[in-house]
């Protein structure tokens, strides 16, 4: 099995990888999901290393207690989910497990790298509460089944639009 890792002491990979997220074609729906927030796990250096060595600390207040949502919207690097239960912190890190149609039990691993804590109505649209998760960790043929389940989606749009 494949397992595409972002190590959790590179921000600027964090922040890279975020706004490639922006690029990313997304798919629409809404399907349950229960996610939990991960402790932060100490992470040892040798006495050499702990003067030039620094790193992110997850935070990880609410940890070990989990919560539901929904997933909002999705893509092969993240995912918007909406809660009415306590948010996650900005830059914990999550553990989700959740359904696709054609796909069952995903579990993934995911950075908060942003989170809205109330509704919000703009010109276009209301905006639920809710945060944005970067993938750390997915399965490849979840992965892959998404990348799929928006093509399909595209493609149906497109036929839609043809008629």
């Amino acid at each position: 099995m494949y397992i595409q890792y972002l190590p959790e002491h590179d921000l600027r990979g964090i922040i890279a990888a975020m706004a490639q997220q922006r690029n990313a074609p997304r798919l629409y729906l809404k399907v349950p999901v229960e996610f939990e927030v991960l402790p932060a796990r100490e992470m040892k250096v040798t006495p050499e290393m702990a003067n030039v060595f620094e790193s992110v600390t997850p935070a990880s207040d609410g940890s070990g207690l989990p919560r539901k949502g929904r997933i909002y919207d999705i893509s092969s690097t993240g995912a918007f989910i909406v809660s009415a239960q306590e948010l996650p912190p900005v830059l914990s890190r999550v553990f989700l497990k959740f359904d696709l149609p054609g796909h069952a039990h995903v579990q993934a691993v995911g950075w908060v790298l942003w989170r809205r804590n109330a509704r919000v109505k703009t010109e276009e649209k209301m905006l639920e509460r809710g945060f944005g998760v970067l993938f750390e960790y997915i399965p490849l043929e979840t992965r892959i089944h998404i990348e799929r389940l928006i093509a399909m989606d595209r493609a149906a749009q497109e036929m839609e639009e043809m008629l």
